[in-house]
């Protein structure tokens, strides 16, 4: 095999061709297509991918900057990823270079340090035995040391190491006692690579049996071709994801990977919960939520083959499993499947793509498939299959519409702008005295949509954006949703000078401001990206609402998505 004198690599930037640099020998091995490297950009250095060899230069006399270095002893993206993202480009019509930044975490992209996080490392208290298994070397060696012979038969009955932060922090242990051991020869720190894998404690097990509805889609999916597109199409409540985790649970067996779809970060530890349930610590967790150690630990773990199950929202797609043997995306009609920077791609379609490549089994599940779904479906280019009934038989909820216009409402003295009616009023109030919970949709943030003046109808907007500036209250602000802008509440009209401004429209600040003087004793919980913006948000509020701690959980779009909580039984859409 021939070693290539010059590549192509792709740096992350907005550009339409890739850059040709000269490969050091000493490079060589790891300079192949799927490979990262660090390249001399202008001024400055760059993380690049290599997609090809180079046989030939486009000029001659150009002068060709070498490749700096090359971190990884194998290349970061596969070629079903690599051609993925030239897929993503050409689809989508989005430079190369954001295509394939897209299909790794933001820490690998990283100049100052391009190997990445560096991986953690366990401190382990590891016996040496060095002439302890005579009970007289024992007497003679600890004859002044009780509480280190104490320590180190208690190592030696766990076999022979033991973690340090177990010793010092479960059993309570001096860590001078253990220097005193090591001091003596008897023992030696060990550092053991760990993986930091915050999901490590969620596991909530499957049921032990299926329902006949959910063994016949099983079977179904499973005759049906690898290279068919599969929609299970299942009412809410008819157990699609235990379907989904019995189809997976077969591949995994034979050591095959999968990956595992959803919509919102919100939902991540719930689904989580279940696939560990019946996967373990085969499970590895991408999403933007987790920080730069945690992502490239479970990134590397799915690279490596450790671990065989990703689940994330849309980024997760383009997760290195080994082995791809089947992609689930459940809702597949959402929309926050799309993704609103470049590239602008669509979740589903790239995992359609993605399913393609790589030989592998492509699953759709909703309870409202996409119309783009059913005329797949429609045209035989999708197999469906039905989950017609709830598990239990239990009937769908009861959904009442309630007509603003002529249905009785609060008055405004009590209510302000909130449209509320007197309907929903009674069912929060019965929910609360039977000590039941409620959910509140409302699918805008902030404390207004916008601020107005009463003289002249100015609307303050966005310099940028040309879109009205969201009022919020905590803190105090107008800020822009799209491009985050923020400026200051005015007092005073900027074109008229009128000192009176009104508030228009409603966002969940003011919501929640309502609700909290409408019902006092209810504890209030608000769930919009003001309030999950820091790491666990999600999981913090969710975890309360399932402990029963808060009684009205209120939020936009990210509460109205495959959350599974028995004690709610009153959701309103405002």
């Amino acid at each position: 095999m021939t070693v290539p004198r010059f590549v192509a690599v792709v740096p992350p930037v907005p550009v339409s061709r890739p850059y040709i640099y000269a490969v050091p020998s000493e490079l060589a091995a790891r300079v192949v297509p799927g490979a990262r490297v660090v390249v001399p950009l202008r001024r400055t250095r760059v993380i690049g991918i290599v997609t090809e060899a180079v046989s030939r230069l486009p000029s001659a006399g150009v002068d060709i900057k070498p490749i700096a270095a090359a971190p990884d002893d194998d290349p970061a993206l596969s070629p079903a990823l690599l051609e993925l993202g030239r897929w993503l480009s050409d689809y989508y019509g989005a430079p190369l270079g954001l295509s394939l930044r897209a299909l790794l975490p933001g820490p690998l992209w990283s100049v100052a340090r391009p190997a990445g996080p560096a991986p953690a490392a366990e401190r382990l208290l590891v016996l040496t035995g060095n002439g302890m298994d005579s009970l007289l070397e024992r007497e003679r060696r600890f004859k002044r040391a009780p509480k280190r012979r104490a320590v180190y038969e208690t190592v030696e009955a766990l076999g022979g190491a033991a973690p340090v932060s177990h010793l010092v922090g479960q059993l309570k242990i001096s860590s001078s006692v253990l220097d005193g051991l090591v001091e003596q020869g008897l023992a030696r720190i060990e550092r053991v690579p760990e993986m930091r894998d915050p999901f490590a404690d969620l596991s909530s097990p499957p049921p032990p049996s299926l329902t006949k509805d959910q063994l016949a889609a099983v079977q179904g999916i499973l005759d049906t071709p690898v290279h068919m597109p599969v929609l299970l199409h299942g009412v809410t409540g008819s157990g699609k994801t235990l379907v989904y985790l019995e189809v997976l649970r077969g591949l995994v067996a034979r050591g095959d990977g999968a990956i595992l779809l959803v919509p919102e970060i919100a939902l991540t530890p719930q689904t989580v919960a279940r696939v560990r349930g019946v996967f373990g610590d085969q499970v590895a967790v991408l999403h933007s939520g987790l920080s730069d150690g945690e992502r490239a630990d479970a990134w590397r773990a799915l690279r490596r083959g450790e671990r065989l199950v990703a689940v994330g929202p849309r980024s997760a797609v383009f997760a290195p499993v080994q082995r791809l043997g089947a992609i689930v995306v459940d809702e597949e009609h959402e929309a926050s499947y799309k993704q609103g920077s470049a590239p602008r791609y669509h979740a589903r379609d790239a995992a359609t793509r993605r399913a393609e490549l790589e030989h592998a089994r492509l699953i759709l599940g909703s309870a409202t498939p996409s119309l783009e779904t059913l005329d797949q479906a429609t045209h035989g280019r999708v197999a469906t299959f039905a989950l017609p009934d709830r598990v239990g038989a239990w009937p769908l909820p009861p959904v009442e519409v309630v007509d603003l216009r002529s249905a009785p409402r609060i008055p405004p003295q009590e209510a302000g702008a909130i449209p509320w009616s007197e309907a929903l009023d009674q069912a929060i109030s019965g929910a609360l005295e039977r000590g039941e919970q409620v959910f509140l949709l409302l699918n805008r943030r902030g404390f207004a949509t916008f601020v107005q003046c009463p003289a002249c109808g100015n609307v303050p907007g966005c310099p940028q954006c040309a879109i009205a500036l969201t009022v919020h209250q905590t803190p105090p602000a107008m800020r822009c949703h799209y491009c985050g802008h923020e400026e200051p509440v005015p007092e005073t009209c900027s074109l008229c000078g009128s000192a009176t401004q009104r508030l228009r429209g409603l966002g969940t600040q003011q919501l929640e401001h309502f609700v909290g003087l409408r019902y006092p004793r209810a504890r209030i919980a608000r769930m919009d990206l003001d309030t999950t913006s820091s790491k666990w948000a999600h999981h913090h509020i969710l975890e309360r609402v399932a402990r029963g701690d808060v009684d009205i959980l209120l939020g936009t779009q990210m509460i109205a998505k495959g959350l599974d909580f028995p004690n709610v039984t009153v959701v309103g859409v405002v």
